[in-house]
Order: C-alpha cells, then structure tokens, then sequence
C-alpha cells in the first residue's frame, strides 16, 4: 500500500446481502493466513514491485502473448499510488501528481527495459475517481497519461473507479450503468497525448462507430458484451446486427466476483460453460414442440433447432416474449434479448403460431415426439383483505392497463384513461415496450401515490420506473431485505436508484389490509400504520405452475418442462433451462 487505509466504516453493503451472500463476501477474510496486514511500501518494496511486473511481461512475450495491458485503475496497486485519497505519503511517491505517477513510471521503465521498444505495452488508468471526496481528477489523469506516453507506453485505455465501500460504486465507475460515461474523460486524454486511447463504458456498437468517427477516441473495448456474444466483431463485420446477443445489464457476471463464483452470463448459458454446453449436431432429428413464447420457451426452440431437429413453436398471445416483454416496459434491455431471440427464429427453420392455445387435441394433431412446456408461473391472487379492489393491480391486469394485454382495460381507471388506453391500443403502439416506454414519460394510467406489495426483482424495478415517472412509490416487503433476486450489482445499483427518487422501502410488513384510499399494515416494531393509495401494484405471489404439463404427460405425451412453469429463476434460470433441455432432446 502507498499509505495505510483509513478507516472509512463498513459502507452500506452489509445490509444489502441474504446470509449466504454475507458468508461467501467474507469467507476469504476468515481463514487463519488471512488476516488484513497492511504496510507502507518502502522504496525496496516499490522497486521489487518494478521488477515483478517486468519479469510479468517477459514471461508473456516468451508464451507468445501478443500485447500487454498494464492494470493501473480500479484501485489496484499503481492506482492506489496514483490517488490522492490512498496516497498520503510524504516522500518522493507521494504528494504531487509527478510524485504520485513515480510509480507508475518507473514500472513501464522497468517493463521496457525488459522487453525492449517493440513489444505492444499500453495501460488501463482511471480518467476519473466518482464518490470520493480526494479522489483522481480529469487533470489528474491526463497529467498522468502524458508522463506514461514518455515513460514509453504505446496506448491509454480509459476507465474509472468509485469509492468501493459503496454498492453503486461498482456500476458507477468501471462496470458502469450510464452509457458512455468514460467518454468525456477519454476524450481530454487523447487532447493530451499524441498516443491511441482506448475506452469502454456500456457502449452500444451503432454509438461505438459514431465515437470512433467523430474521432473521441481510437478503439472501443468491451467486456460484458462479449461474455453475451463472444462473435460480436464477427456479426458486425459481416453487417448482421440484428444477431447479436444484447447484454441486459443485469451483473450476472461481475457480481459474481463478490460470492466467490466463477463468471456466468444470464443470456448466453454457454460463457464459462462452453465444452459442457456445446450445441452438437443430432444424429436423431425429432418432432419437437414448445409450448409457451417466453424468454426459456424460444431459448429451447433455438437450440433445439441448431440440432437439427424439426421444431414448432406456440404461444397464446398475440406476440413472443412472455412477460419479459413487458418487463422491456420499465426496464428497456429486457427487449433486446427478446428481439435477438424473435431474430434467431426467423433465421432458424422454427415454425411459429401465435395466438395458439394447447390444448390436447391441437397438440395430438402435430403428433410431436417431444413436447416442451414453457408456459411461465402462476401468479394467484394473494390472502390480503382488499386485494379483490379495483384499484388493486396484478402483474396480467398491469398489463392489460399498459395495454400490453389483452381483453378489457382492468377497473381503477378514470374514463380518461381509458379512452386512452384503447386509443393507443388501436394504433398499435401499446404492442411496442419502446413506444410505451417512451409513452410513458408523458403519461401514465396511474395515480399519484402507488404501493407496491412485494419487494423482489419485479417490485424494485416497478418502484425505480415509476418514480422516475413522478409518482410517490412506497414499497412493502415482508421479509427483511429487498431485491434478492436481483443481481448483487444490479441490486446495489437499483437501491441507489430508489433512494436517489424517493422511493419509501418499508421491511418486514405484516396484517396488510388495502383500502379504498390507502394501505394499512403493522411495521416491525408493532406499529399500526398507513399510507395514502391510488393504486396498488401486487408485486408477489409468483409460484411455479406445472398444471398444464401435468395434464399433457397424463395424456401419453413425452414432456419436458423449461423456465418458471418449473421453478422460478427470471430470465437466466429460463435461458440456462432452456438451453439445457434442448441438448437433452
């Protein structure tokens, strides 16, 4: 370490973690060797450390690496010199920013003096530090990007940090959540080196080719993007787009890091899984027939297809996508994955029935030798007095209010809104997510007030849309924590969000009682409260539903079940099953 750290407190992670998510953060701090022991590096230590990273780069170059990439972002060792708020020494490696950046210099010295002037050598370095008060500058960085570019190095690529005590550092700086949020701070370096700059940052390819020819940058990495489609370059080059598997933004991946996991990524079952999943040619082609257009549904068909075996698919609604399309409502990368899977269907030989319902007979009439129920979850109405108001919400009546249902627009809505409702119905903008996404800033079916019942994955991400709409969103949970089926990244991020718009998290809720006006319920310390209610939005209550795959397997058929009919497990559980079964048939 530069300095020893100062004792900044626990941050507010803790609260955030199931136990088993608690165990697993701190299971590395508890072994016996594993106790924190920090030291201030000493001038022998700092040139050991030089000579560390160069022997690092010969051996590289030797096992016919092609380049190296010098880590000194992200709170790593270099950028801990480099960072006011880590670095508090007084000698000649800290202090000034040429002092700080000594470090830094004397390791690409050592490196070239190792491998010489040819061999590609760049470095990773944080244009900026967010949520810290002492933290790296723009100026900082590009003060320190121009003494690299004379120490020797042949590219800058620009990233960021956070204050790691902090959930939505992880999202706000290096994994970000805002797209191209590094830009601005790339561009001022590539202002002050004569050197390539590299970036990253959530960047969409169609924004990537924009940045590369307004000349803001130089290349465009990308990480979580290839861990969904590891033949992103390829598709792009060969101008097909639309075939790329969108990355969702849900840190399925990174979050890993924190429980000890390896990476995994919720829409392609295949990254860090790629000998046990490998899609093989069959030798036995079958008859194969998925019942239910979800994400798990068009998951199995694809695959199934890639097989070679003779696939139909078909859903009762009117489009695919199951309720992940209308997830795509409030939260817009849902669509992405949708529209992929719609576009690998229509590439594959998959037959498609929409506004299908199976039953028995249909089913016998297609005489498949496999049947693949994906139908979803069943979401019954729950044990609340009041539930059965009309200004109560379900997941399928919000769904029919947003008009992205079918059948009549639910009660609880003021003859306005439901002339509105049915106009945009009739214009065809409600069967667009975007279009009612976009809809939506303007105007909403709902009232001023609104209290979500359930504090899961769909409840967090209700209450985070609607607020940014302007409503007061209250959210009950029964239990003590929120958001556990989100992705611990994704959860510290939508936490943050919530907090940022005002969204009340209220744990550990019971005896709720619904109104006409307002909510009651009993808090955790016995209290009689309430809240004031315009609607209230049931977000709880979604059980497996295996009624329908029961009923057909007693009719002789061969089933296979796939997604949340099974087991509830949103959007990866569905692909990672969806996938599986497929190489099973």
């Amino acid at each position: 370490m530069p300095s020893i750290p100062e004792d900044k407190g626990e941050g507010d992670i803790g609260p955030t973690l199931t136990p088993e998510e608690g165990a697993a953060m701190g299971r590395p701090f508890m072994q016996p060797t594993s106790r924190l022991h920090y030291k201030e590096a000493t001038e022998e230590d700092l040139a050991w450390v030089c000579e560390q990273f160069a022997d690092a780069t010969e051996r590289a170059r030797k096992a016919g690496i092609d380049a190296v990439e010098l880590h000194a972002a992200h709170g790593y060792l270099i950028s801990n010199f480099l960072s006011p708020s880590t670095n508090h020494r007084t000698d000649r490696y800290g202090g000034s920013l040429e002092n700080r950046a000594r470090l830094l210099v004397e390791v690409i010295q050592a490196i070239r003096a190792r491998v010489g002037r040819d061999y590609p050598v760049w470095i990773r370095l944080d244009g900026v530090e967010f949520l810290k008060n002492e933290g790296i500058t723009s100026l900082d960085a590009c003060a320190a990007a121009r003494l690299a570019e004379a120490a020797g190095v042949d590219a800058i690529n620009v990233s960021s940090y956070a204050d790691p005590n902090r959930g939505v550092g992880f999202s706000e700086a290096h994994a970000t959540h805002i797209p191209c949020k590094f830009v601005p701070y790339a561009a001022a370096i590539k202002q002050a080196v004569n050197i390539p700059v590299i970036t990253a940052g959530r960047i969409e390819p169609e924004i990537a080719n924009e940045l590369l020819l307004e000349g803001k940058v130089d290349f465009i990495n990308m990480g979580r993007k290839l861990l969904a489609d590891p033949d992103l370059p390829n598709k792009l080059m060969h101008g097909r787009p639309e075939t790329i598997r969108p990355c969702i933004y849900c840190y399925t991946c990174i979050s890993q890091i924190f429980v000890g996991s390896h990476v995994r990524c919720a829409v392609n079952a295949t990254t860090a899984f790629e000998r046990e999943c490998a899609v093989i040619a069959t030798d036995k082609p079958r008859r194969v027939l998925v019942v239910g257009g979800g994400p798990g549904g068009m998951e199995t068909a694809r695959v199934a297809a890639l097989r070679g075996h003779d696939v139909t698919l078909c859903e009762q609604g009117s489009s695919l996508g199951g309720t992940v399309l209308f997830s795509a409502i409030s939260y817009p990368p849902n669509g992405r994955l949708v529209s992929y899977l719609e576009q690998s269907l229509r590439d594959l030989p998959v037959k498609v029935h929409l506004n299908t319902r199976a039953d028995e007979a249909w089913i016998r009439r297609h005489n498949p030798d496999v049947v693949v129920v994906a139908t979803g979850a069943r979401r019954d109405s729950l044990p609340i007095q009041g539930a059965d108001l009309p200004h109560v919400l379900t997941g399928d009546s919000m769904r029919a209010m947003m008009g992205a249902g079918s059948g009549p627009a639910p009660g609880g809505l003021s003859p306005l809104a439901k002339v509105l409702v049915g106009i945009g119905r009739m214009l065809g903008v409600t069967r667009s997510p975007k279009l009612v996404e976009k809809a939506s800033h303007y105007w909403l079916p709902f009232g001023r007030n609104i209290v979500i019942y359930g504090g899961g994955l769909v409840g967090i991400e209700l209450a985070e849309f609607l607020a940014e709409r302007g409503r007061n969103v209250t959210v009950l949970e029964e239990s003590g924590l929120f958001g556990t089926q989100l992705m611990l990244v994704r959860r510290w991020r939508a936490f943050y969000e919530c907090d940022r718009l005002g969204v009340a998290r209220i744990a550990n809720v019971k005896d709720v009682v619904i109104e006409p006006d307002r909510v009651r319920y009993v808090g955790k310390g016995g209290q009689e409260r309430s809240i004031p209610a315009d609607h209230i939005i049931l977000a709880a209550g979604a059980e497996a539903d295996m009624s329908f795959a029961d009923s057909i397997r007693k009719a002789g058929f061969n089933v296979k079940t796939v997604g949340d009919c099974q087991s509830i497990g949103y959007i990866e559980g569905a692909i990672r099953n969806g996938h599986a079964v497929a190489r099973e048939i």
